[in-house]
Formats: structure tokens, sequence, C-alpha cells
């Protein structure tokens, strides 16, 4: 054991180190900036809903979230039977399609979703062309397809690219997210150069009842859900303005919805029953559409109900509602605060004179007296960092300050031990033995007698 000669002065040094340490790399490690996220939550009271990592460029920011209006039902354009052979084929190819899309963008439709997969065996090529043409028309439009994780992945698709965020930029464990790396079928159609993509089912994931996935990850990316990315492209916000913690919320913008999700990117389905205005494709064809249909503010999707279909885009088209209810009746923010955190010269000086105060403190004698010293400094720097965010609109660094007086007491009672220990070593030395004194003998030899 190392003995200690100034336990309090250890304590002092201690308590800076740890406050340095902290200081340096709680926003860098995710545990302790979560840590330091809570606790800034918890002193500034009523739990609110805290922003920002906590640097000095992006400070921490008290978020107040209000009730969002009741949303207007989504619509969905349904493929349904067609007996009297408004297309040329079911499901509708290229041209039918490119039809059906040039109308509802005349009609004044700018964000769209189509909710199953475009693929065909053989499509005729000047018919892909136009309708890839008529698709870059609208600045939103999300096709959806499912993903899958398989053995041989492939790049990330460009629709996908385009309706994504870099891992980097996602906040919390990325890791924990469900992975793809291929869109399920042959030959998927991708749309033009503006067309964005977003996933209607994840194949490695088993369907849940009362939630839904919002995100997975794509190699370095992290993809949406379709209805997802087609309510970011109706908010006319970057994808790279979209704020994810994962385990947490989803966050649609400064002023857009929160969304709740837990640690695998889910959201839970509202429990009432969402609807939905339901209009037969072949409409768009007949031009029998309402007159406002394009024009009102809600999602429009198109999706398979066919009662021949495939039973897992018929299901999805029956679960979308659901979806699209649960994202645009998220809260959305009603106020943004900032508390900015100290200049760096005089958090270092908080730091090195917390050190010295906790290091004095500890000069009790008993043990259970400096424990309770201990506890108090806590709360008072508790209180007063709670102080500072409330009355004087500063952050501290939260968790350095509060952390230093347990290392300074932690570090005064290894030091108090080791000096025990250091003095009942020395007491239990045995004496060395003294040698005999040469004066006290006379210092002559004896002279042995020689016999005769």
């Amino acid at each position: 054991m190392i003995r200690i000669e100034h336990p309090r002065f250890a304590g002092a040094v201690a308590a800076l180190g740890v406050g340095l340490l902290l200081l340096a790399i709680t926003t860098a490690v995710p545990p302790l900036e979560k840590a330091d996220r809570a606790m800034f939550s918890w002193l500034t009271g009523g739990h609110p809903e805290v922003e920002g990592r906590g640097t000095l460029e992006d400070p921490r920011k008290i978020a107040t979230y209000a009730a969002a209006p009741a949303p207007e039902p989504m619509a969905e354009l349904t493929l349904e039977e067609d007996p009297e052979g408004w297309f040329e084929s079911m499901p509708p190819p290229p041209s039918d399609i490119a039809v059906v899309l040039a109308r509802l963008n005349e009609a004044g439709l700018e964000q769209m979703g189509i909710g199953y997969p475009l693929q065909w065996d053989e499509p005729d090529t000047l018919a892909i062309q136009a309708m890839r043409g008529v698709m870059d028309r609208f600045p939103g439009l999300v096709l959806g397809f499912p993903l899958k994780d398989s053995t041989a992945g492939d790049p990330v698709a460009a629709p996908f690219l385009r309706a994504s965020i870099d891992d980097d930029e996602v906040a919390g464990d990325v890791t924990e997210l469900p992975v793809v790396n291929a869109i399920r079928g042959v030959a998927p159609e991708l749309g033009g150069r503006r067309t964005l993509a977003g996933f209607t089912r994840l194949e490695s994931e088993k369907d849940e009842s009362g939630r839904a996935y919002l995100l997975a990850r794509w190699g370095d990316r992290v993809v949406f859900s379709l209805p997802l990315a087609l309510e970011i492209a109706r908010l006319g916000i970057g994808f790279g303005d979209v704020e994810i913690e994962v385990g947490n919320v989803i966050r649609l913008g400064p002023t857009g919805p929160r969304i709740p999700i837990d640690f695998r990117g889910r959201a839970r389905l509202p429990e009432d029953e969402a609807t939905a205005e339901r209009v037969p494709l072949k409409a768009v064809i007949e031009k029998s559409l309402p007159e406002d249909f394009a024009q009102r503010p809600r999602p429009v999707v198109i999706g398979d109900g066919r009662l021949l279909g495939p039973k897992e885009d018929v299901a999805w088209t029956a679960q979308v509602p659901a979806v699209d209810a649960l994202i645009r009746s998220a809260p959305v923010r009603a106020s943004l605060r900032e508390v900015p955190r100290l200049n760096g010269l005089l958090e270092l000086a908080l730091l090195i004179a917390n050190a010295l105060l906790c290091g004095w403190l500890f000069k009790a004698k008993l043990l259970e007296l400096r424990a309770v010293i201990a506890v108090a400094t806590t709360l008072v720097i508790a209180a007063i960092a709670a102080v500072s965010i409330r009355v004087w609109q500063v952050t501290p660094p939260l968790l350095a300050v509060v952390s230093q007086p347990l290392a300074a007491w932690l570090a005064v009672e290894y030091g108090r031990v080791s000096t025990r220990v250091g003095v009942v070593r020395s007491d239990q030395q045995p004496e060395p033995e003294s040698k005999p004194d040469a004066k006290k003998s006379g210092g002559k030899k004896r002279r042995k007698k020689r016999r005769r």
C-alpha cells in the first residue's frame, strides 16, 4: 500500500483530477452524457425534454411540448380488382403508373408515397423512362420497399441514400437498430433522380401488434419507414435536420413532431383505431377524384387493397393509417430555451476551487462524520447548480462538480488508512541486537596458556 502523508491534500488532488477528467470526456462517452443529461433534467425541475449535447457549441436546451391538433385522416389510393379494364394489367404497368402520377401532379399533389414495390418482369423501356420523368416532377415522391438482411448485401440504394442520415449523426446506441442490406425482390424500380424511398416492412423482424418499426440501419446509413419519410418530405425539412436519439425520441425538425421510440427504433401505435379516406386508384384514370383531393394537408399513399394481392402488401396498406396517426399526432415543440455553459476558464476555476474546498472540509476525525460531510457537500453543490440553471441561466459541468466530493472523500480515507498501516508496521519492527562494546570488555584478548 502506498503511504500518503497528507490525506487532505491527496483528497484535493483527486477531486481536481476526477473533475478535469469528467469535464473532458462526459460529452464524448454516451453513458456519461446520458447521466449528465438526466442530472440536468432533474435539477431543472419537472423533468422537461432536454436537447443539445451539453458542449460549448451545442449547449443544453429546455424544450416544452404541446399536444398536436387532431390530424386529418390520410388518403389511400388503393389498387382493387379491375373488371372494367381501366388498367392494361394488374398491377398497373409503367405506362399506367406514369399517367396516374402525371394527373395527380397536375392536380397539385407534390408529396406522396407508393406502398407496394414497383416490379415488372419485362417492362417497356420507353414507358419506364417516361414514368421516371414524371416521378422527377415530385419534390417528395417516396417509394416503398420491403428490406431484408441477406448474406450478400447490396450498397445503399440511391433513393434510400437520399432519404437517410449518417449513423454518426444519431445519438444513442445505433447498433441496436435492425440491420438490413438489400431490397427484397428482383430488379425493383428505384425511380428517377429525385425519388426518395422508405421501407414498408423488415423481413428480418417479426411483426408485433401495437408497435411499428420506424428506423433501420443499412451500412453506415439510418433509413426510415415509408410513413416517416413521407412526413419528413411533407414538412419540407431536410433529412439531415431530423434528430434521432435511439431509445428516446425522433424529432422532425425544430417545430415538428416529437416521436417516442424504444432502443430498437419502434414506436407504439395509438390505441384508438385510425381511419383513412380510401379511394380506388382507378378514380384517377376515370377523373372522378374529389376536387380538393390533392390540396388537402394530409399524406396520400398508393396501396395494394386487392383481395388476391400479396398478403404482406395488403396487410401493410391496412396498417399504414395507424402508423401515420402516431407520427402526426405526436407532440410538437411549444418553446425552446437555451442554457449555455460557463466559459472554459471559469469552469477550470470552479473545479479548482471546488477541489480545494473538498480537501479542506475533510478534517474531522470520525469516519462517520466525514461521510456525512461528503454527502452534505454533494447536496449543496447540486443545489447551487440548480440555482445556476434556473436563475442565472448557465450550466456548470454538472457531472464533474458533483463527483468531486466523492473523489475527495475516497482519497482522504485511503490516505488515512495508509498512514495508520505505515505507523503500525513501523511499531512492529524488531529492534536490532546491539553488538558488545569492545571498550567495556577491556579491549584485550585472552591469551591461551601454553602447555608444558
